[in-house]
């Protein structure tokens, strides 16, 4: 049977300790297979970059960027040159709960239909409050054109009730739910997705 290989991808700009908890949540985590963690540093700041040499565990490699790079493009290469079956993009503030990346990688691959997971979110440390899952999107072309006739209007009231549903439903799931995207800053992807999808590399715009 095939070791799986999941390669973490955490963004640094300007946030080194957050990012130090990000990484040691993905280390702490049950996985399938192997995990390979980069930390991609877009803070152009050497006293970061030292910070992030210093206190990362040696396993973990650091590419320091000359220039702010934005997120996806430090993405991009970031996973050059790394054979990966899955790639987990991570924020520095996202922390993952002990057994999230093993279900998500399980989730992922069972079924070839599927080529992106996201979690459920967290809002705060105790897990009192969820996050929205992200805006659909057709919401985020829509909502401009409704917001003219202001957030009391009937259409503005209906949109809000239908998104306050779908998220209600996200929340309460308690099996996977199909949706139409997610956020880049806490989704595993399968790299054979990314290929098919248009290219060799990650290619993200977000």
């Amino acid at each position: 049977m095939k070791t799986i290989r999941t390669l973490a991808i955490v963004v640094n700009y300007h946030a080194a300790t957050l990012s130090l908890e990000a990484v040691r949540s993905v280390l702490c985590s049950r996985s399938l297979g192997s995990v390979q963690v980069v930390v991609a540093d877009n803070s152009a700041d050497a006293s970061e970059a030292a910070y992030l040499r210093k206190h990362l565990p040696d396993a973990v490699e650091l590419m320091v960027n000359a220039e702010n790079m934005g997120f996806g493009r430090a993405c991009n290469a970031a996973s050059d040159g790394h054979d990966a079956d899955l790639i987990l993009l991570l924020n520095p503030d996202a922390r993952l709960l002990p057994d999230c990346l093993i279900r998500l990688q399980q989730t992922l691959l069972s079924s070839n239909r599927i080529g992106a997971v996201g979690p459920q979110i967290y809002w705060d440390r105790g897990k009192g409050y969820f996050l929205p899952p992200s805006y659909p999107p057709m919401l985020l072309w829509i909502e401009p054109v409704v917001s003219i006739w202001g957030p009391y209007s009937r259409l503005w009231r209906l949109l809000s009730a239908i998104w306050r549903r779908f998220a209600v439903g996200i929340w309460k799931a308690e099996s996977p739910v199909r949706v139409t995207n997610l956020s880049g800053g806490h989704v595993l992807l399968k790299k054979e997705a990314i290929v098919t999808a248009g290219g060799e590399t990650l290619d993200i715009n977000l």
